[in-house]
C-alpha cells in the first residue's frame, strides 16, 4: 500500500510544476511466506472535457492500465512492512504522456489532437504549465514475487482481490489525486453585524469578519459612501474575536450629515507560511449598512365621515419603516364635537412598518354630540434608526350628524325609453357624506304631493321617528283611491341611471336620499315633471 509521506504535497498544483508528489510505499505479507522480487509503478493521466455535444466527458490517456514509471529491482526492492520513497513530478507525468493524441470530438478519420501540442484541446496547458486544475493521476503497482507469481491490476498481473485493496486496514491498491489551483483555496470571508439596522449619527454596530481557515493577518477595513461622497463614519482597527484564530470584529460609528447606504470592505488577509498554499490573498468581501438621518414623513386619512353609533379606522402612511420597539410607540388622541375621550390611544403598526392604524367608535354617552369635524392629533414614533415621526398631515375625522338639503336630481335628454327613466346626475348638499340611496315616487300629473312619516329634524338613523317609528317610505295614505304611483330606489355614485317606470302619461316625481352615514334628507318640494310618450 502507499501514502503520501510527510511534508509532500498531497497532488499537484497548477502553477508549480517543480512540485511533485512524494509517496511512501510498503509491501506486507502477512504469513511472511511471500517475498517480492521486483515492484513497478504505472502512471494514468485522465483529462476531462466537453465534448462536441458541449456534455462532460474524460479522456483516459493511459486506458485502465497505465504507462510505466519506474520499477524497483534487487537490492532496491524493500524488505516486508519496510517502506521505500518514491517521488514523481509534473515532468514525469509529461515524459510519459508527452506524445499522446486524443479525438476530443470524434469529427472523422485522423482526428486526433496533440494533448501537449502548440493548440491543446484546453487552452491552460502551456510549456509552463503541462497539467491544468482537474487533470487527474492515479498510481498503480505490480508486485512480481519470488516463487514467480505476478499480482497488480496493471498489464500481465493478477487483479487484487476486494480483501487485499479494501478490507485490510491501511491498505490500498493505488493512489490518486487531481491537480489543484492554489487560487481556489484562498481565504474565503464572510461579513455579518451584529445589529444590522438603520443607524443614526453615533449610532454603533459591530462588524464581524469570518474566515473559513487561518489567517496570517487582520483584514484591512475600508468604508464608501454609495453616492461617492466623503462622509462614511469611522470604523475602529479589527481585532481577534475571543480566542479565534479565524474571526475578527470592529466597531463602526454613523456619521452625522448622511443618509444612505455605507459600504464596509474587507481585505488584505492571507493565508500563513509560503507558497504553494501560503500567502494567498483573500478576495474582497463587503456588507452594507444604512445610515439614516432624514426624519420619517407621515401622512394619515383624508376624511372620514363617522355615522352616529359607527366605527372609523384612523391610519397613517409612511414613506419608511416605523420602530415597533415600545417605547417608540404612535399614540392618537381625538377630541371635539362632545365626544367621549379618546386620549393617547396606541396604534397598531403594520408588520412592513410603513403604516399604522386604530379603531375609533362613536361614543357619546351624554347624548350631546354635534356634528362636525374632530380634532385628531398623532404624536410619538421613530423610524427604525431613532429619528423623530415628522406628521405632514393629520387623520381627519368628520361626525356626520348633518341632515341633507332635498337633492336636486336632473333627467338626461332624451329621458323617455320607454318602459325606463333615465336619471343624467343627482347631487347631495349640505352634508357629511355625499354618497347614499335615493328613493323616488311617481305619482300622476298634480297629485297631492307625497310626505313623509317622521321630521326630517330629528328622525336620522338612531333617532326616534316624531311619529314614534323608524322612517319607513313615502307615505301616500292620504291618497284617493286609484291613485297611480310607482316607485324605487338607486346608488348614488354611477351616473346616468336607468329606472324602471310605468309607460304613457304625465307624471310628477319627487325624492329624498338616505346618506351612508345613515342621514335623511327631506322630500323634494318641487316635483320633476316627466311625460312618457306611446
Amino acid at each position: 500500500f502507499a501514502k503520501v509521506a510527510t511534508g509532500s504535497q498531497p497532488s499537484f498544483v497548477y502553477g508549480f510544476p517543480a512540485l511533485g508528489v512524494t509517496y511512501d510505499f510498503q509491501w506486507i505479507s502477512a504469513d511472511k511466506k511471500s517475498t517480492v522480487t521486483k515492484i513497478d509503478f504505472y502512471v494514468l493521466f485522465d483529462e476531462p472535457y466537453k465534448d462536441a455535444d458541449g456534455n462532460d466527458a474524460l479522456a483516459r490517456h493511459g486506458g485502465s492500465t497505465g504507462v510505466l514509471f519506474t520499477s524497483l529491482e534487487g537490492g532496491n526492492v524493500p524488505a516486508n512492512r519496510v517502506n521505500t520513497s518514491v517521488t514523481i513530478t509534473q515532468a514525469d507525468v509529461y515524459n510519459l504522456y508527452k506524445d499522446v493524441t486524443f479525438d476530443y470530438d470524434g469529427s472523422g478519420p485522423n482526428p486526433a489532437i496533440a494533448v501537449f501540442g502548440a493548440t491543446p484541446k484546453n487552452a491552460l496547458r502551456t510549456t509552463t504549465d503541462r497539467f491544468v486544475t482537474k487533470d487527474a493521476i492515479t498510481v498503480k503497482w505490480k508486485l512480481t514475487l519470488a516463487d514467480g507469481r505476478v499480482m497488480g491490476g496493471t498489464a500481465g498481473g493478477e487483479g487484487w482481490s476486494p480483501s487485499v485493496c479494501t478490507e485490510l486496514p491501511g491498505s490500498n491498491c493505488q493512489l490518486a489525486w487531481v491537480v489543484v489551483d492554489p487560487a481556489a483555496s484562498k481565504p474565503v470571508a464572510t461579513l455579518s453585524l451584529k445589529s444590522g439596522k438603520s443607524m443614526k449619527a453615533a449610532s454603533k454596530d459591530t462588524v464581524f469578519v469570518s474566515f473559513n481557515k487561518e489567517v496570517a493577518n487582520a483584514p484591512t477595513l475600508g468604508l464608501t459612501a454609495t453616492n461617492g461622497g466623503a462622509i462614511v463614519g469611522t470604523i475602529g482597527t479589527p481585532v481577534l474575536y475571543k480566542t479565534s484564530k479565524t474571526q475578527y470584529y470592529a466597531v463602526y460609528e454613523a456619521p452625522a450629515g448622511y443618509t444612505g447606504a455605507v459600504s464596509v470592505t474587507a481585505s488584505g488577509s492571507a493565508t500563513a507560511g509560503s507558497a504553494p498554499f501560503g500567502g494567498l490573498v483573500m478576495v474582497n468581501k463587503s456588507i452594507t449598512v444604512n445610515v439614516d438621518n432624514t426624519a420619517p414623513e407621515g401622512v394619515g386619512n383624508a376624511k372620514i365621515n363617522l355615522a352616529k353609533n359607527g366605527t372609523a379606522t384612523i391610519s397613517m402612511t409612511f414613506n419608511e419603516a416605523m420602530s415597533t420597539v415600545a417605547k417608540d410607540s404612535i399614540y392618537v388622541t381625538v377630541t371635539g364635537q362632545n365626544m367621549d375621550p379618546f386620549t393617547n390611544k396606541r396604534m397598531t403598526i403594520a408588520a412592513d412598518g410603513k403604516s399604522a392604524s386604530i379603531t375609533y367608535n362613536y361614543n357619546d354617552a351624554n347624548g350631546d354630540a354635534t356634528a362636525g369635524a374632530m380634532t385628531v392629533v398623532v404624536a410619538g414614533g421613530k423610524d427604525v434608526a431613532g429619528n423623530a415621526l415628522n406628521i405632514i398631515a393629520q387623520p381627519q375625522v368628520t361626525i356626520d350628524l348633518f341632515i341633507p338639503s332635498a337633492i336636486t336630481v336632473n333627467l338626461a335628454g332624451p329621458y323617455d325609453f320607454g318602459t325606463q327613466l333615465k336619471i343624467a346626475s343627482a347631487s347631495i348638499t349640505n352634508s357629511g357624506s355625499t354618497s347614499g340611496t335615493i328613493y323616488w315616487i311617481a305619482i300622476a300629473d298634480g297629485a297631492t304631493p307625497p310626505s313623509q312619516a317622521y321630521n326630517p329634524a330629528t328622525a336620522n338613523r338612531g333617532d326616534a321617528p316624531a311619529v314614534g317609528a323608524k322612517f319607513a317610505g313615502f307615505d301616500t295614505r292620504g291618497e284617493v283611491a286609484g291613485f297611480i304611483k310607482a316607485s324605487g330606489s338607486f346608488s348614488t355614485g354611477s351616473s346616468p341611471q336607468f329606472i324602471n317606470f310605468a309607460p304613457n302619461g304625465n307624471f310628477d316625481l319627487y325624492f329624498y336620499v338616505i346618506t351612508s352615514t345613515g342621514n335623511v334628507s327631506a322630500i323634494t318640494t318641487t316635483a320633476l315633471d316627466v311625460t312618457m310618450n306611446p
